[in-house]
């Protein structure tokens, strides 16, 4: 049979997949469905007067394994509550204080692990997702404020792909500078920098990223820390 009006095609189609959206009850998209809230559930990530910040993402691994990605700690309001019976405070507005960012509850909503050791490498979090046919369950977090992904191992440990993105300093001048401040930051002060590089491939070009490195990139790192620039650098730059 010829349909001669492909319209025709198009709202059949559509009629077909909102059918099948509306058939699931229970998962997917229905993030209300038919659940039951359990009271003090979670518990408090701590207990210096900090509560739960803006979570952006829960992925739940196992029920004693639920992951929390969010952003930092929020200051815990006497009167949370305001006129209407709405929160007085917009999570997302206010000022955290940035740790447990990453963590790990149970079925009882306890913390059993928390990632702070990694809190420094967040800016926003925003997904968390660990696939279920990985079967070294590795740790996928997405940071859209940083515009990063990072994979971790599933204790949180280093991979190739973190080294890479943390130990390697690389781009244009106002990248690398950007960089080696962030890691004087994280790290403290450091007396010296040594450039050492071997490029059997193309000598000229290692040569010129040592000239940036040098001319460009060492007087900003230095004005930026009122520190003296580094003549070594200069030297190995112009042999």
């Amino acid at each position: 049979m010829r349909i001669r009006n492909p319209g025709v095609m198009l709202i059949l189609a559509f009629c077909v997949l909102a059918a099948g959206a509306v058939a699931q009850h229970k998962g997917g998209e229905d993030e209300t469905g038919p659940y039951e809230v359990v009271p003090n559930w979670p518990q408090p990530p701590s207990m210096d007067g900090w509560t739960w910040g803006s979570v952006a993402a829960v992925w739940a691994e196992s029920p004693d394994r639920v992951w929390v990605f969010q952003r930092g700690e929020l200051e815990v309001l006497k009167d949370p509550v305001g006129s209407g019976g709405l929160p007085k405070r917009v999570a997302t507005g206010a000022k955290p204080r940035w740790q447990n960012c990453l963590v790990v509850l149970d079925r009882s909503g306890k913390i059993v692990e928390s990632w702070r050791q990694h809190d420094d490498k967040f800016v926003r979090p925003h997904r968390i997702v660990i696939s279920p046919y990985d079967p070294q369950k590795h740790v996928w977090l997405v940071d859209d404020g940083a515009h990063q992904v990072f994979k971790f191992t599933h204790d949180g440990a280093v991979t190739v792909e973190r080294l890479l993105a943390e130990l390697v300093l690389c781009g244009t001048v106002n990248k690398v500078v950007d960089q080696l401040l962030a890691l004087r930051e994280r790290s403290g002060e450091f007396g010296e920098i040594v450039y050492a590089g071997m490029d059997w491939v193309d000598p000229k070009l290692a040569k010129r990223s040592m000239e940036l490195m040098a001319e460009e990139v060492m007087p900003r790192v230095n004005q930026a820390i009122g520190a003296q620039p580094a003549k070594s650098l200069r030297e190995a730059a112009s042999r």
